[in-house]
């Protein structure tokens, strides 16, 4: 893993509003297996580790390679690259769902402390887990 100091705040927007969103520990359950779905899906082949792959003249040929790899090894990204538009919207999107969790899981009708302990650790960790590849990769940790 990366990381470094320094944290980024995600504005509320007035997203979705939590107050009904678990009815049961059954939903809040589903909301932990969709965390770690979406997360898996965030670090899918190697989009999730694309920017070590820049300069790397063994893994990519300039000439042949798929265009969205050729501008990662050719250092020259460009704003609608592929690759980059797939890392940052799966790394919101587990940032989203954590932030849907911790919302609403403490208010969960019938939960045990333990379950919604379970789910808020759960999403506090993958929350953290997603900033910290977003700030690493936004070039401000050096």
């Amino acid at each position: 893993m990366v990381s470094c100091d320094g944290f980024q705040k995600e504005p509320d927007n007035g997203g979705i509003p939590t107050d009904l969103s678990f009815t049961n520990p059954g939903d809040l359950e589903e909301a932990v297996n969709e965390l770690y779905r979406l997360k898996g899906r965030s670090s899918y082949w190697l989009r999730h580790y694309m920017q070590a792959q820049m300069g790397d003249d063994l893994t990519a040929n300039p000439y042949s390679s798929r265009a969205g790899i050729r501008e990662w090894d050719m250092m020259n990204v460009g704003a609608y690259n592929d690759y980059l538009l797939y890392y940052w919207e799966n790394k919101y999107g587990v940032i989203h769902l954590a932030n849907y969790i911790i919302n609403g899981a403490e208010e969960t009708p019938g939960a045990s402390k333990a379950e919604i302990d379970y789910a808020l650790g759960q999403a506090y960790f993958w929350r953290a887990w997603g900033y910290s590849f977003l700030y690493a990769f936004s070039g401000r940790c050096r």
